[in-house]
């Protein structure tokens, strides 16, 4: 143990940690001479967490939990993760940076499409968190349920812009940003300092009181003992968001824990929080994850609490992949404080004056009955999607498209093929600016080059359907039914 290189002080429990702090100051004081006047030895458990529950209402913060440990032992005036700590905020960052003002602001939806495949952020590959395995196009929705890295730094990059989204990322109360925070990163979470988690979750409370911020307090008025005010927290409250957008934000939310799961198979994506449900509460909410799963997140909302859970070490060490706690955590908490609490009917959002059109997700416009449920792709779903009433869209899918194949040429049929050498088959159309020769799931589903531009050659005006479909013959002594 001393003089070992890369020594850790992680210890699997604090008789081990006991021991090696014994043999370490037994070797000073062997070494030096010296004599032990008063010793203490302070053991902090590892990985850490932190938890805010705030009435998104009122902005009260109802709990907080600063880290875990035996605080008679380690002290009142110890460090408080959730409020004084800075950490990354991994995928948490972007609905508040990216989606949020993309849809406020900028015209997208729940269903604007954006392709997801290989790209360079400041002349550097981005890739998946998934790995380099690309779906192709996928909708706003679709991304933060899979939490795409890449159509969140397309989104803000093409559409919403950098000094946007530092901008809405202050006014959803996070105090920690610096100019230099403005890049396409940013929506992941690379930040020069992060975030605290009271922060963080008040900003994700602004979204679950439709869109309204109100200031985190931990306490409203100090009375003499005659009921004198002598102290009065006032609260700062502004609107970021409109009504609208924190319900769509919500709805989107709502689908990495409820269904309807808008799974991708091409990429061995589904819903990453569907074991948060809990019985009888609606709830929202968005996971996030640092590289080297260094930090782990889960911050989300009920009608009624909002809470945010980051689980991590103090010195920014790797938790190891698979890591899930901070979702037990989560849920655990939900539970309980709706059990505990008068909150009402919280079974239900309420997504009232949005409307719900059927879409194809390929395209984020109207699906076509016949055609893009018969693409045969089992990452294109026909589903109902909310939008506004000035947002809905009006035109039908343009990506799916019907070609009619003469199946013995393989050609596009011409009008002397047969009826029954005539197949109907649905191809995808990529845009040409997006075609930039990744492979992507999509391609496979594209209309064959060799089929563009063919008519079949082996049926024209010359040709003659011999076949004919004669009656089998009937035995002899068989009767013919009446009809």
């Amino acid at each position: 143990m001393l003089g070992q290189q890369g020594f850790s002080l992680l210890f699997q429990s604090e008789e081990l940690l006991n021991e090696a702090a014994t043999t370490f100051r037994d070797h000073i004081l062997e070494t030096t001479g010296g004599k032990v006047i008063a010793e203490t030895i302070l053991a902090t458990l590892e990985p850490q967490a932190s938890v805010v529950v705030i009435d998104q209402h009122t902005g009260y913060v109802k709990a907080v939990s600063g880290g875990r440990g035996d605080k008679d032992k380690m002290g009142s005036l110890i460090l408080n993760r959730a409020t004084q700590s800075t950490r990354q905020p991994g995928s948490t960052s972007k609905i508040l940076f990216t989606y949020a003002p993309a849809i406020d602001l900028k015209g997208a939806t729940l269903a604007t499409t954006v392709y997801d495949s290989a790209m360079t952020v400041e002349g550097r590959p981005l890739t998946d968190w998934w790995g380099d395995r690309y779906p192709g196009y996928i909708n706003i929705r679709q991304a933060i349920m899979a939490s795409s890295n890449i159509v969140a730094v397309k989104t803000l990059e093409n559409l919403v812009t950098e000094n946007l989204a530092y901008e809405y990322a202050r006014a959803f109360g996070i105090t920690t940003l610096i100019p230099q925070d403005k890049s396409p990163v940013m929506t992941l979470g690379g930040l020069a300092y992060g975030v605290t988690n009271l922060e963080l979750t008040a900003g994700y409370a602004a979204i679950a009181n439709n869109g309204k911020y109100v200031e985190p307090i931990f306490w409203t008025r100090v009375t003499d003992l005659e009921g004198r005010v002598l102290l009065e927290n006032e609260q700062t409250t502004r609107t970021v968001i409109k009504s609208d957008t924190a319900k769509l934000l919500t709805s989107a939310m709502e689908s990495t824990i409820s269904p309807p799961f808008l799974s991708m198979p091409s990429i061995g994506i589904g819903a990453p929080n569907q074991g948060c449900q809990v019985k009888g509460v609606a709830l929202a909410a968005k996971s996030g994850t640092t590289n080297d799963v260094n930090d782990l997140w889960l911050v989300g909302y009920s009608p009624a609490y909002t809470v945010g859970v980051w689980c991590g070490f103090d010195e920014s060490m790797v938790i190891g992949e698979g890591a899930n706690f901070h979702r037990s955590i989560w849920t655990s908490i939900m539970e309980r404080v709706h059990k505990e609490t008068e909150v009402g009917d919280v079974s239900a959002f309420d997504y009232s004056g949005l409307v719900k059109l059927k879409i194809c997700s390929k395209s984020g416009l109207l699906a076509k009955e016949g055609v893009c449920d018969e693409c045969g792709d089992a990452d294109c779903h026909i589903y109902e999607e909310y939008f506004t009433s000035a947002a809905a869209p009006k035109d039908y899918c343009n990506r799916h498209t019907v070609y009619h194949v003469c199946t013995e040429s393989e050609q596009l049929a011409g009008i002397y093929c047969p009826e029954r050498f005539v197949e109907d088959r649905v191809y995808f159309v990529i845009d040409p600016m997006d075609q930039d020769g990744v492979e992507t799931h999509d391609i496979k589903n594209m209309v064959p080059g060799d089929l563009i531009g063919t008519v079949c050659d082996i049926h024209d005006e010359f040709f003659e359907d011999t076949e004919e479909e004669e009656e089998e013959a009937l035995p002899l002594n068989s009767f013919r039914p009446r009809e």
